[in-house]
């Protein structure tokens, strides 16, 4: 049962955002006049074909690159209002980012790697110490802390990845394609622990992927394509032919098979 987000707080708004790429002879429309309001303790899905725009969405909610037009607004304010330093700020201490790469930094150990999240963050030593323990216990890791991401799976490294994302306690977690580079059951996994962040944590999770195996575990689902955004309060609106572009570049022969409603954690 998908939970009401009547009594939520409003974490991020985009109110008819347009975004182009290239000059008038050359020009391409990401997106066109798109309009999305997240609540805090969902999780949302943007599903969509590659090229549809989906990642362009996420990094305008980010306030990683601006608007053609429209207004992105984060937590009430405008991003208009927002000085760069506030923006930086914003990001390493109310944010947190999950990507299909996981981009980890192969230099630094586990520990260090999330480390380093709060370091930027501003918490004390001390803090650190005990946040990193909890989060290594919570998600059944702790033999991972001294290795390097070399020396991790698929599955441990977006585990650790998520871990990352959520170590501050952010607000808005913004997730890329997280189960791209992973089997039915890693996907299951990261998908739960997204989950659990935004129900028990109260985070707005935002997550934009082709695979419509999420589908089961998202608050509410949307579909983007063509730079248009609509939201799809049953997931069996969704024509065959958009079914077939969500993962055409995925996990094609998973598609059609639903990994399960998630229990939050």
């Amino acid at each position: 049962m998908k939970k009401s987000s009547s009594n939520s707080k409003v974490v991020v708004q985009l109110v008819k955002i347009g975004k182009a790429f290239g000059s008038e002879g050359n020009r391409r429309v990401a997106l066109g006049d798109v309009s999305f309001t997240g609540y805090g303790g969902e999780v949302l899905l943007i599903l969509g074909p590659s090229g549809s725009g989906k990642t362009t969405f996420l990094t305008i909610a980010a306030g990683l690159q601006p608007p053609t037009s429209g207004r992105v607004l984060l937590f009430g304010r405008s991003l208009e209002d927002y000085s760069s330093g506030e923006l930086q700020q914003l990001r390493a201490t109310r944010f947190g980012f999950v990507f299909q790469d996981f981009r980890l930094i192969e230099s630094l150990k586990v520990y260090q790697n999330i480390e380093l999240v709060l370091q930027f963050a501003g918490w004390n030593r001390t803090d650190i110490r005990r946040r990193i323990e909890q989060l290594l216990t919570h998600y059944d890791v702790e033999y991972l802390r001294n290795r390097y991401p070399s020396n991790l799976s698929q599955g441990e490294k977006q585990r650790i990845a998520i871990i990352r994302a959520v170590a501050n306690g952010g607000d808005l977690i913004f997730a890329d394609e997280p189960t791209a580079c992973l089997d039915t059951e890693q996907g299951q996994d990261v998908i739960r622990q997204l989950l659990g962040c935004s129900h028990n944590q109260g985070s707005c999770v935002i997550v934009v992927s082709h695979d419509i195996r999420l589908k089961d575990y998202a608050d509410r689902v949307f579909y983007l394509q063509d730079g248009l955004l609509t939201e799809l309060p049953e997931l069996r609106k969704l024509s065959p032919s958009q079914k077939q572009a969500c993962t055409a570049n995925g996990i094609s022969h998973l598609a059609s098979h639903s990994i399960g409603k998630a229990t939050p954690q």
